[in-house]
């Protein structure tokens, strides 16, 4: 085996060992790992990624965004880095960062879904919310996830059309049954119609669940942005 394979298979087994401990939540270790086999072929473009992926997951936001500038060097037709450094600028609250990022990852991979919705949240927290409807009514086209439809159910009762929004809280639940955030958001518009019985009911339902990751509206709960994880591994990780 020639140097530079021997190089070639260290970098993909720190690769592998770093996404076998970001998978169990063991982001130092996994740190370590993707740092070690950018160093071992520093014009890779999966280490520098997975290595903003798991700053990002921690919280080191300046990290992340050094490591996603430079994977979109390295790889510039990369959507799931443009997604991701959006999720970096929204963190630091950015004003023009994520939009023009969340715009970009979409038109290099068309529709992408995480964009499309992260970019929903971003119009929708800025108010802008017929934006936020159409791109979380794309998000969920011939994928309905539970998340998307109750931020969609959001932007729709911020415009006043309750209707619309229980729908999409009640598509929601349909989906996921244990969706805290989205019996929260139910009972916020029950109240809001006065029905007071089927609120304390619903805000009950939802007690009951684990509420995980949420960003706070007003008196809703919005699912957060989604960053892409892991690339794909099959054989031979690309150089």
């Amino acid at each position: 085996m020639q140097e530079h394979e021997i190089l070639l298979f260290q970098r993909d087994l720190k690769l592998r060992l770093g996404l076998a401990y970001q998978s169990t939540n063991q982001l130092l270790e996994a740190i370590a790992c993707f740092r070690e086999a950018a160093e071992e072929d520093p014009e890779s473009y999966q280490p520098v990624f997975q290595l903003g992926v798991a700053f990002l997951s921690q919280g080191e936001w300046e990290a992340a965004f050094l490591s996603f500038t430079k994977a979109i060097r390295l790889g510039p037709a990369a959507a799931e880095s443009y997604n991701n450094l959006g999720v970096t600028y929204w963190m630091q609250a950015s004003e023009e960062g994520p939009e023009e990022c969340f715009v970009k990852a979409i038109s290099l991979q068309d529709g992408l879904p995480e964009a499309v919705g992260n970019l929903g949240i971003h119009y929708l927290l800025g108010g802008r919310f017929p934006e936020a409807v159409r791109c979380f009514e794309l998000a969920i086209r011939g994928n309905e996830k539970a998340p998307c439809l109750s931020n969609l159910g959001v932007s729709f009762f911020s415009q006043g059309l309750l209707d619309e929004a229980s729908r999409c809280f009640e598509r929601a639940l349909a989906l996921d049954e244990t969706f805290a955030a989205g019996y929260g958001n139910l009972a916020v518009l029950f109240q809001k119609k006065g029905w007071l019985e089927e609120a304390r009911r619903t805000h009950a339902k939802a007690a009951q669940f684990s509420l995980g990751a949420v960003v706070p509206f007003k008196d809703f709960s919005l699912c957060p942005l989604v960053i892409e994880q892991a690339l794909p591994l099959k054989g031979k990780i690309f150089p």
